[in-house]
């Protein structure tokens, strides 16, 4: 949680004081510097718990904390104030968080920013991440989650899934939901824009996605196959698995090939043509019909019955990998 704020004159401050209701724990930081914290453990890392629980009486009661010492941190101009919110087990039904940051000790109510003026006994509007009283985590079955800065703005606000074509592999443990490429700014509410995470568990403060390192046009490890397209099907060196199967059973097409989950600067399209000249991409012709990960690699199967097709005595598919 951040709380942006603006100090006319930094240097007038002489006392400084951070009130906070929380449940069940948290760490304060002014301008970047720790300032103070309740409950919290060393080291504090991404998934810390908080250390003990804060009962619902004392947590929804102000703990006036002297941040004196800290204030050299402030500045004239825009400030910003950060939490680190702690729960106490990962079963917890509820979290609390809400702070003053008060000009003088406490009861002056001067008001150094944080907001100008609030009540004694402020609303606290739990969302979706926030708060779900019925788990301690996102709703396995999808739910829509809304990102704002510290504005209030809307950075983004969209609703997940479980379900095909959303990607499967992580409904429940494992792997985590990863946006593909977020520096270009994918809509979220698509579900072709996101993968599965190459790790089980995720992959928390650091990305894992690769960069193609081979040469597009060759044949480096002479195993047949140009490297871009080891790439994109997330070869080891000298493996030639999981190449495009097509197979027409039944009246059903169904076509198999295996992904390299974490090629990110890649996009694979499969696409159909009727004359080896005029390609398109496969579109509603053909149903996501099941994808499954393993070894940080998508195994995806389409289906589709041929009659969707325009008539012709013959179809082509194909698979194009661009970078």
């Amino acid at each position: 949680m951040r709380y942006q704020f603006n100090v006319a004159d930094a240097g007038a401050v002489s006392i400084l004081t951070l009130r906070v209701k929380y449940g069940d724990g948290f760490v304060a930081f002014l301008n970047g510097t720790r300032v103070t914290g309740e409950n919290d453990p060393t080291p504090l890392t991404w998934e810390a718990e908080a250390e003990e629980p804060h009962s619902d009486p004392l947590a929804l009661a102000f703990q006036n904390l002297d941040i004196t010492a800290f204030k050299n941190s402030l500045q004239d101009g825009p400030n910003v104030l950060a939490f680190h919110a702690l729960n106490f087990g990962s079963t917890s039904s509820d979290m609390l968080l809400s702070c003053e940051l008060v000009e003088g000790a406490s009861g002056s109510r001067l008001g150094a920013g944080i907001p100008p003026s609030q009540p004694t006994s402020p609303p606290v509007n739990f969302g979706a991440i926030e708060y779900n009283p019925n788990a301690y985590d996102l709703d396995n079955n999808g739910e829509t989650l809304k990102l704002e800065d510290a504005s209030n703005s809307t950075i983004a606000e969209f609703r997940y899934n479980d379900a095909l074509p959303w990607p499967t592999a992580p409904d429940g443990l494992g792997s985590s939901l990863v946006l593909i490429d977020p520096l270009s700014n994918p809509d979220p509410a698509l579900a072709a824009n996101w993968r599965s995470s190459t790790l089980s568990d995720g992959n928390p403060n650091e990305s894992d996605a690769t960069i193609f390192a081979g040469t597009a046009g060759a044949d480096t490890d002479s195993n047949g196959l140009d490297d871009l397209l080891d790439y994109a099907f997330g070869h080891s060196p000298g493996q030639n698995d999981g190449v495009p199967v097509l197979v027409l059973a039944g009246g059903t097409v169904t076509i198999t090939y295996t992904q390299n989950l974490a090629a990110d600067d890649l996009t694979l399209t499969p696409e159909w043509s009727t004359d080896l000249l005029n390609w398109q991409p496969l579109g509603d012709n053909f149903d996501l019909f099941s994808q499954s990960v393993a070894g940080g690699r998508k195994t995806v199967v389409l289906i589709s019955n041929p009659q969707l097709f325009p008539p012709s005595e013959r179809l082509f598919f194909r698979l194009t990998a661009e970078l």
